[in-house]
């Protein structure tokens, strides 16, 4: 496989030469990576042109067939390649001696746009481009064939595994050796049969990932491995090295096949062929890479590739190929698995056949559902108590309850249990978890016989002794016909009961093959039988797994067919229906205002939450980074054992006394400096902050209030009146007479900085001009404006200024109260302010309707003039409830001083982050109130809107939870649920710094330049 690779002694000034004698350009010259040849771009401000100086020893007829080739294509749709240019003279080659040595020269256009391997990421859409454009790449050469196409190419898939196999011995590395031989051989196996159905014709060959060219359209170059092989080999290369770069490989093979599908549809032969011809592919690279480095050790290119096809290689090698098949298959809409069908038939076509599964009744009478899905309430976080010890008690309870026998868990059930380390899968996606049921479990009592549902041979007998797994474990083998083959598992066996099988051995229909094992020796699950049918094993070593992760669930459900057959029960008490998130996301535009916005691009339909995450009905998790309304986390089991208790007992108006009342409010003025003792409760932080702006101008007799540009303080008319935010932006009318605004005390972005007494001339020039003003309605720290923290002394500053003429000061803590910032309480504690007003919002209840206004008695007093103010369900005995079990939360837990700590770190390094990525220009806040303020560039600090955008975008698909703010709409915004530990502020800065990296958060990315180094400039 080895051939010359000294290339030609051609600089960039040289190439300059050649460009400008020969076809009459000139530019500048940047060189290109390349093996062999010299390749130079010239940009020029028309078009931009590549001129080609070929390996001596390349002819010239092979260069005229590349000529012919792209000429061939010119024409062809979708996909662009380069077009030859003709020398001054009108020739395709011109002939040029260096070193003594005739080299041959060509021209031709530049493809706009950047190699495959240089997109960070690799998005599944963009390879399902990739894809398209090799397969009308094979639709363009089918009718070209010319003489002179190699038909024993080195490099052609069909020799590939004796290529590899007598050039393996460059590879240093025994272990990397050993890996090359057992995948080739393995290839070898899975291809034997295929060859036959494998039409041949020329192919391009080398559909690397640098030579794909992503732009608006997708571009192919370097046509310089021309030859004859099967023609499935372009759209396997292609996706061998699309994979580059994924942690799950085939998820990238199977959207550069199912882009292939859509154009040209692949016959079975063709779909089982990709993977096996990409392990040939990746290994003839591996061993073309160990061989040639040594004969060209100053050249990058030989070996550019190597380190990514050996990490592919590896996690192909740990991946069961007909899984992998079935994945390939589901993407390009075909059945998962073909051998399902016949399978389903057969069972169908023969209940006569088949024999009870449990030595007890299992009729209509005798079971029950049991209902383990992620929206279940019988369902509870691995993390509030170990299945064994919850799930054990339900179901007995269920059982008796329903006066059954049995208890069944459905096929295809999403379950929040599986949300545990030991299901864990690492994707492409972040974390993720194996949530979804692959069997049916059988809930009986320890010691009930389980029997063979058909003849059939044992076919392994395992122990899965690992916490979570299914203890002793009973696979058997059936063929009831020629054609029909399918394996029945049996899990959670008890050890004693399968000693006596052993693999080959014969059992009959109805046959004893084990009996229900305790919790002790089945993996710490409730007693249970799990039954699960299959179509393959998958030459995995242990036994098949029972759970599946939710974006494999169609390739899983084709290999594994419903039990419901088997076990004879009817589908609709074994088959769990799966989540439907498209008929929510329709319902709701359907029935509900379009004002009323959602999340995301792709809105996260959540049905659950735990802690620091959101799940969706499939079970998958989502870290939230942005719900500072579950302030001690989503559900936490404390604050809804208070609220169920309270609910059960009274749930009344406020204008009856109630203790759970009082016990809250003497709790929660005890968190307040003296004087402010006085408390209104309501529902919401809207509702709060309309009260206080009333009860400032009834005490004042005043109606104009002062707010900060920028703010958000509530959805009534008169908070929208108050709230720039609103009336500035969209939709917005300005503000109104009584309200003025003064400019954000902004130490980032204002002309004033971090000088309090500039910003303060602000407010102080507004007063001047304003009527006295009733309050001042202020963020401490402000939230929508940006995560504004306001320079020390801001605050007491204004406070000075719009009391000295007669005004209250109102605190809007709605989003930073209750020990968010970590080192006080409430963040105008930090200002060295006490207002005269503090509105508090729903962290107060962790999300459920509770809010108030804090205020001095005097004030209270003189509010009360007469009128009346009464409020329904403001403070009801269950929101008070709920805040006392938040408070205790708080308390217990350590919560504000781990928000404190907390945000000291992620501060510090999120500000280290701003070292590697320049578009972090500002991190400012304080404990778990974070804004990273995004820019497009660190002088002009210009919002990086456009890349803000990606981001929160980009971590939703990757399973983090952000959101942006700001005028700009650029800063992100870091609020999360107070029980955010360090494990998930490392899951968070490890998300960032990922996205941060690819280019759709590079400011300055430009999509029509090729990614390459530039080495000299060419003459003019």
């Amino acid at each position: 496989m080895v051939r010359s690779v000294a290339r030609p002694a051609v600089d960039p000034a040289l190439a300059a030469h050649l460009a400008r004698d020969l076809y009459g350009f000139a530019g500048e010259v940047v060189e290109l990576p390349s093996e062999r040849d010299r390749n130079f771009l010239l940009r020029r401000e028309q078009t931009d042109v590549v001129l080609k100086i070929a390996h001596a020893d390349t002819s010239r007829e092979v260069l005229l067939l590349q000529d012919a080739c792209l000429q061939h294509l010119a024409t062809l749709d979708g996909v662009a390649v380069p077009v030859p240019l003709r020398t001054n003279a009108g020739e395709a080659l011109a002939d040029v001696e260096i070193d003594g040595a005739v080299h041959h020269v060509r021209m031709v256009s530049f493809l706009p746009g950047r190699p495959l391997g240089a997109l960070r990421p690799k998005d599944l859409a963009t390879l399902r481009r990739v894809g398209a454009a090799a397969a009308r790449l094979v639709v363009g050469l089918g009718d070209f064939d010319p003489p002179g196409v190699p038909d024993d190419f080195a490099w052609d898939l069909r020799t590939a595994a004796g290529t590899i196999e007598h050039h393996r011995r460059a590879i240093a590395d025994p272990g990397r050796r050993r890996m090359i031989e057992t995948l080739t051989a393995r290839a070898e196996a899975a291809l034997e049969g295929l060859w036959p159905g494998l039409p041949v014709g020329v192919v391009h060959g080398d559909l690397n990932d640098h030579n794909v060219i992503v732009g608006e359209g997708i571009g192919v170059i370097d046509f310089g491995d021309l030859h004859r092989s099967v023609r499935i080999a372009e759209i396997a290369v292609a996706a061998s090295y699309a994979a580059f770069g994924f942690v799950d490989p085939v998820e990238a093979i199977a959207a550069v096949a199912s882009g292939a599908h859509a154009v040209r549809p692949l016959p079975d032969a063709e779909v089982a062929a990709i993977v096996p011809l990409a392990v040939l592919r990746l290994g003839l690279s591996v061993v073309a890479a160990a061989q040639q480095a040594p004969h060209d050790p100053g050249n990058a290119y030989l070996t550019i590739s190597e380190d990514d096809a050996w990490t592919t290689l590896e996690r192909l090698a740990s991946t069961p190929w007909y899984l992998a098949l079935a994945r390939i298959r589901s993407a390009c809409g075909l059945v998962p698995c073909p051998r399902k069908p016949a399978v389903e038939a057969w069972i169908a076509a023969h209940p006569d056949r088949l024999r009870p599964v449990l030595g007890v009744a299992m009729d209509a009478g005798s079971t029950t559902l049991l209902d383990w899905s992620v929206t279940s309430p019988l369902a509870q976080h691995p993390e509030v108590a170990p299945p064994v010890t919850v799930q054990a008690k339900q179901t007995e309870n269920l059982l008796e309850a329903a006066e059954a026998a049995v208890g069944i868990g459905r096929f295809g059930e999403p379950r929040l249990v599986y949300a545990a380390p030991e299901f864990a899968v690492q994707g492409n996606h972040g974390p993720a978890w194996r949530t979804v049921h692959l069997g049916v479990d059988l809930s009986c009592p320890p010691g009930t016989t389980v029997h063979a549902v058909l003849d059939g041979t044992v076919e392994r007998v395992d122990d899965d002794a690992v916490a979570g797994g299914y203890g002793p474990v009973v696979t058997l083998r059936h063929e009831p016909e020629p054609g029909v083959g399918f394996f029945s598992l049996y899990g959670h066996l008890a050890a004693s009961s399968v000693i006596d099988l052993a693999v080959g051995m014969a059992v009959g229909a109805g046959d004893v093959i084990g009996a229900v094992g305790q919790p002790h020796e089945n993996g710490g699950w409730p007693p249970h039988l799990h039954f699960q049918a299959m179509t393959d094993l998958l030459d995995l070593e242990g036994p098949l797994p029972g759970v599946a992760a939710p974006h494999d669930w169609d390739a899983w459900s084709g290999l594994c067919p419903s039990p419901a057959g088997l076990l004879g029960l009817p589908e609709d008490r074994v088959i769990a229906p799966s989540p439907d998130e498209g008929h929510t996301l329709e319902r709701r535009r359907h029935l509900l205002p379009p004002s009323l916005s959602t999340s995301y691009a792709r809105p996260l339909v959540a049905v659950r939450g735990h802690g620091v995450w959101l799940y969706d009905g499939w079970g998958r998790a989502h870290l939230d980074c942005v719900n500072n309304v579950a302030h001690v986390g989503h559900e936490h089991p404390h604050v809804v054992a208070a609220l169920r208790r309270q609910a059960a007992l009274l749930n009344t108006n406020s204008r009856y006394p109630h203790p759970e009342r009082i016990r809250y409010v003497e709790r929660l003025v005890a968190l307040f400096p003296d004087g402010l003792d006085t408390v209104f409760l309501v529902n919401s932080g809207s509702e709060a902050n309309d009260l206080a702006l009333r009860i400032a101008r009834t005490v004042t007799g005043r109606r104009d209030v002062i707010v900060v540009a920028g703010a958000y303080h509530g959805h009534t008319a008169l908070l929208i009146d108050a709230s720039p935010y609103k009336h500035a932006g969209p939709g917005g009318s300005g503000p109104p007479p009584e309200i003025h605004v003064v400019p954000v005390p902004d130490p980032y972005r204002s002309v004033h900085g971090a000088d309090a007494e500039g910003h303060l001339g602000e407010v102080a020039a507004v007063l001047a001009l304003a009527p006295p003003p009733a309050a001042l309605l202020v963020e401490p720290i402000m939230g929508v404006a940006g995560q504004i923290d306001p320079p020390p002394g801001y605050l007491a500053g204004a406070s000075h200024l719009v009391r000295s003429v007669g005004g209250l000061v109102i605190a809007d803590e709605v989003q930073v109260g209750l020990g968010r910032i970590g080192s006080h309480w409430w963040a105008f504690e930090r200002a060295g302010v006490v207002p005269d007003i503090v509105t508090l919002g729903k962290p107060l209840g962790n999300g459920h309707p509770l809010a108030a206004v804090v205020t001095t008695r005097a004030i209270a007093g003189a509010f009360a003039n007469g009128m009346e103010y009464f409020n329904t369900f403001g403070g009801n005995p269950v929101s008070c409830a709920v805040g006392n079990a938040v408070l205790d939360v708080i308390e217990v837990e350590g919560i504000r001083r781990r928000a404190g700590e907390m945000g000291e770190r992620l501060g510090r390094v999120l500000r280290a982050l701003g070292d590697r990525h320049p578009i972090i220009g500002d991190v400012r806040g304080a404990g778990m109130f974070l804004g990273v303020d995004l820019v497009a560039d660190r002088v002009a600090k210009t919002p990086a809107t456009a890349q803000a955008a990606y981001l929160v975008e980009r971590a939703r698909d990757l399973g983090v939870l952000l959101a942006t703010d700001g005028p700009g709409d650029n800063v992100l915004k870091i609020k999360p649920p107070l029980v955010f530990d360090g494990n998930h502020a490392e899951r968070l800065l490890d998300t960032l710094d990922t996205i941060l990296g690819e280019d759709g958060a590079q400011p300055d990315t430009d999509l029509s330049r090729p990614a390459v180094i530039r080495t000299a400039p060419g003459p003019s």
